[in-house]
């Protein structure tokens, strides 16, 4: 029988993936995007996100990522937004320093600036 709090434990556990030597975090809901940007990143993580689409924080950790990284990492944000299935989507990244989350914001809500955007 699972319990309440299992179920909320559940719902906020992060699995890394890794990429060439380096850890990707990807948040499926709300809280898992919360966590990401709150507890997990540093300043100088990169995250991404899709542009003027719902979809997952994607959080790289890595001191000196590759372009292909970054690239993968893209395509992750694109993988797991409303904007899946289509053709073109612009993901926006930017280090983790330039985040900013308002206060009384709903979970996983940010702002952000200094962003680049890979299509």
């Amino acid at each position: 029988m699972t319990t309440y709090f299992q179920k909320k434990l559940e719902k906020t556990i992060l699995e890394p993936i890794e990429i060439e030597g380096c850890k990707v975090y990807v948040g499926k809901n709300n809280r898992q995007n919360d966590l990401i940007v709150s507890k997990l990143s540093r300043d100088e993580d990169l995250w991404f996100h899709t542009k003027d689409c719902a979809g997952s924080h994607v959080l790289l950790k890595c001191e000196n990522p590759s372009d292909n990284m970054i690239l993968e990492c893209a395509k992750l944000a694109k993988k797991y937004s409303k904007g899946s299935l289509s053709s073109k989507v612009g993901v926006i990244y930017t280090k983790r320093k330039y985040l900013k989350k308002p206060p009384k914001a709903n979970l996983g809500y940010v702002t952000y600036k200094n962003e680049r955007e890979i299509i």
